[in-house]
C-alpha cells in the first residue's frame, strides 16, 4: 500500500511523485470499505450499513478484515452456518440483510461496548 507524509517541500514534489517512483494513478491499492453501526438486534448484534451488493463488489472472504470502532477487529466474513466457537466476534453477511457483527451466543452491543454510529472498516 502508499502512503504520504506531509513534508515541508510538498510544494516543491506533487503526490504524483514521491522518490524515484512516478506514480501512473494505475497502481494497485488494497481495496477498503467503510461503513458503521447503524442499529442494534435485540441479540446484541451490531447491525451495518455495509450492503451484500457492496461486499460482493469489493470481493470478500475468510481472510477478509473487519474493524469496528477502530478496536475490536475479526478476520473473515461468513455465512449464518458459520460454526464458529462461542464468545467469538464474526461478521455475518446473508444476501437479504446487510453485514452485522456478531459475539457467538452473546451479546456484541453489550461485551464490547459498541453503539450505533461506530465506524466498520473492511479491509
Amino acid at each position: 500500500m502508499l502512503a504520504f507524509r506531509a513534508s515541508p517541500f510538498w510544494p516543491l514534489i506533487g503526490p504524483e511523485d514521491c522518490g524515484s517512483h512516478r506514480f501512473t494513478g494505475k497502481e494497485t491499492v488494497a481495496a477498503r470499505l467503510v461503513g458503521s453501526i447503524v442499529d442494534i438486534s435485540p441479540s446484541g448484534d451490531l447491525v451495518t450499513d455495509l450492503t451484500h451488493a457492496q461486499l460482493t463488489a469489493l470481493g470478500y472472504n475468510t481472510e477478509t478484515k473487519v474493524v469496528v470502532d477502530e478496536e475490536f477487529e475479526t478476520i473473515g466474513i461468513y455465512g449464518e452456518n458459520h460454526e464458529q466457537p462461542e464468545m467469538t466476534l464474526i461478521a455475518i453477511l446473508s444476501e437479504s440483510s446487510p453485514l452485522r457483527l456478531c459475539l457467538v451466543s452473546d451479546s456484541a452491543s453489550m461485551m464490547l461496548g459498541v453503539k450505533k454510529g461506530a465506524r466498520v472498516e473492511i479491509r
